[in-house]
């Protein structure tokens, strides 16, 4: 049998549970190699999963944040590395999560494999590329059935499952097509430290902790074998180094156990590691899924007849060191990276400074869509490698003219107005798409004006709703983009912000202005309280919330009752007048902005505790009075 000696790894998803752990054995088992970490940072995932140490050596690691579709960074990862070892973990495997969004699940895990074996076909250089599958694509085995062999029949009975034998079945493709050097591990349950919290091991063992009662799926009784994370990684290690070429290997563990009598057992142990906390054992029922396989049982005689590999730790001693390890402090937070466009402007300057407080990482784009080349926009993206991109970019003002009008001033206007507000974000939602980065676009709610199926005090526009406002250039261009980026609803976060207010005596902050005016035409309107909807955006973006969404704080607020609350808190002498219907000025000033309400029940179901536009405002007026007080 052939030895092979990786000297150069590319590893995906290795900030995952399985992938995190096989970068910290093999960083000792093969001391001369270089190992390249591509993860996209799902949620579940964490870089700080990686030994400390590795991460500190950047001769041998590197992390780069992107995504498998992306097949421009793939190749130049292969080729700057010159990777002779793939090791593929990089999927969503969150059974709950492909049932939910079965399209999704293959776009995530198949797609995404068949643009990472094209590369590797071109690349062509590959001495291994080794698949990490499951025993989930040979479906329900039975509670008395024969183990199922390498080459047993895949009957998949879940859209997890299935993605995975669609990818076995690529790679296979690609194996017989083009000689790519592959070998497949199909492996079952697997548990131990870093595992997420959503996995049943460590949702029972912090249930366990939290003295709360064992959320239980089904009745209980279904099978399941369980490996300890280190086994498993020792086996994908030996697979990596004498595996066949071509190969299919099934690896697990003999110990098989109900789910009922694992959450017994962790019940057991963590009573025994942490004795006050744990409460009396119980379970509640779980929302079961569509279908629950009793049982996933796998013959493992390849891998220890030709491989000399068998799990040798037993469920007891995994056990305990898994419980062992949710002992401890909370890990650090998940890491991003963001690529921001518009960064230094007035709102995506605040967004840098809210990614700076919470160390967020993010790099600030060089290149500017719309006026550089398409390409030249691309390839910053490649190089960068962001889990995510956040676009500020937008032209509401330019030089002598600080509002909107600035826009009307004919047809070079027209130019930058479309060139700015409409052909950049396409260009990006559509290179973000391509290259499978999470975009979130921040856009404009001042794309609607009150009629009769939406009048003053009556129901807000919804997202879904089609801008019906016309009034001027800035929302006509606008609300072209807004109706394109629906067609971006499975990358996208289209999050519409209208009339922002900061907490500083700041020439655009409506609430500055407000307080400046001697004479208003008072419409309700709603409006974004950005030190409340700025965080929420970031943490929208790191879930990778997509479609539509109105991002203004519940209410709509006129400019009178701002200068009223400023009369009652800052100024009692403070005076302002009202330009009524009859005013021969009204009907102008009321075409000329997009006055309307926007529907934040979205909004509010995702975060409940969101304060009112009221609240905000009020907030808004006692920051800037002290700051006036302090000059």
């Amino acid at each position: 049998m052939t030895m092979r000696t990786p000297k150069s790894v590319l590893v995906t998803g290795g900030c995952g549970f399985i992938g995190s752990n096989f970068i910290n054995q093999i960083y000792i088992r093969w001391p001369d190699a270089k190992i390249v970490n591509l993860d996209k940072l799902l949620p579940g995932s964490n870089a700080c999963n990686v030994d400390c140490d590795l991460r500190n050596n950047a001769e041998r690691y590197r992390l780069v944040v992107g995504d498998c579709c992306n097949r421009e960074l793939t190749m130049k990862l292969l080729q700057d590395h010159q990777i002779d070892t793939i090791v593929h973990f990089a999927a969503n495997s969150s059974v709950d999560d492909c049932y939910r969004d079965s399209v999704g699940a293959a776009r995530n895990n198949v797609l995404a494999m068949t643009h990472f074996l094209e590369v590797c076909r071109l690349y062509d250089r590959l001495e291994l590329f080794m698949h990490i599958s499951t025993d989930e694509v040979y479906g329900d085995s039975g509670k008395d059935s024969q183990p199922k062999m390498e080459q047993s029949l895949l009957t998949p009975t879940n859209p997890y499952a299935a993605t995975k034998a669609s990818c076995e079945a690529m790679l296979n493709a690609y194996r017989v097509s083009y000689k790519l050097p592959t070998i497949t591990a199909r492996m079952n349950n697997v548990y131990g430290p870093r595992q997420c919290n959503a996995k049943v091991v460590p949702r029972f063992v912090l249930q366990a902790f939290e003295g709360q009662p064992f959320t239980v799926m089904s009745d209980g009784e279904q099978l399941r074998s369980w490996m300890y994370v280190d086994d498993c990684c020792e086996g994908l290690a030996k697979l990596a180094e004498q595996g066949r070429i071509g190969e299919i290997y099934n690896m697990g563990a003999k110990f098989e156990l109900s789910i009922l009598d694992l959450a017994k057992q962790i019940h057991e142990e963590t009573k025994r590691q942490s004795p006050d906390t744990v409460a009396d054992f119980s379970t509640v029922p779980m929302c079961d899924r569509p279908y629950i396989d009793r049982r996933y049982h796998i013959d493992t005689q390849k891998m220890e007849k030709e491989i000399g590999w068998t799990c040798t730790t037993s469920f007891e001693q995994g056990l305990q060191r898994t419980v062992a390890w949710y002992m401890r402090p909370p890990m650090d937070r998940q890491t991003e990276k963001i690529l921001i466009y518009g960064g230094k402007g007035w709102i995506g300057s605040q967004f840098a400074k809210l990614c700076d407080d919470r160390a967020v990482a993010y790099v600030l784009g060089a290149t500017r869509p719309g006026d550089d080349r398409d390409e030249v926009v691309e390839q910053e993206i490649v190089r960068v490698a962001p889990s995510h991109v956040v676009s500020f970019l937008g032209r509401t003002h330019g030089p002598g003219c600080n509002t909107i009008e600035y826009l009307e001033g004919g047809p070079d206007k027209l130019k930058e107005n479309a060139q700015d507000n409409l052909y950049a974000p396409w260009l990006l939602a559509t290179l973000c798409r391509k290259l499978g980065v999470h975009m979130t676009y921040v856009g404009t709610g001042c794309l609607f004006s009150y009629d009769k199926d939406h009048p003053i005090g009556g129901r807000g526009y919804t997202e879904d709703d089609e801008p019906n406002y016309f009034g001027n250039s800035y929302s006509v261009v606008k609300g072209y983009t807004d109706r394109v980026m629906h067609h971006f609803d499975d990358s996208v976060l289209n999050a519409r912000i209208r009339l922002p207010v900061n907490f500083e005596l700041d020439t655009r902050n409506l609430v500055a202005k407000v307080i400046s005016y001697k004479q208003i035409f008072d419409m309700p309107n709603s409006i974004t309280i950005l030190p409340d909807i700025l965080p929420i955006l970031l943490d929208l973006m790191k879930k990778r919330y997509t479609g539509t969404l109105n991002m203004t704080n519940p209410g709509a607020v006129k400019h009178s009752e701002t200068l009223a609350a400023y009369n009652r808190l800052v100024d009692a002498e403070k005076t302002w007048q009202v330009i009524g219907d009859d005013d021969p000025r009204a009907e102008s000033m009321r075409s000329a902005r997009a006055n309307c309400a926007l529907d934040t029940t979205k909004l509010q179901q995702l975060y409940p505790d969101l304060r009112s536009a009221r609240d905000g405002v009020l907030e808004a007026i006692k920051h800037i009075a002290a700051q006036r007080a302090a000059q």
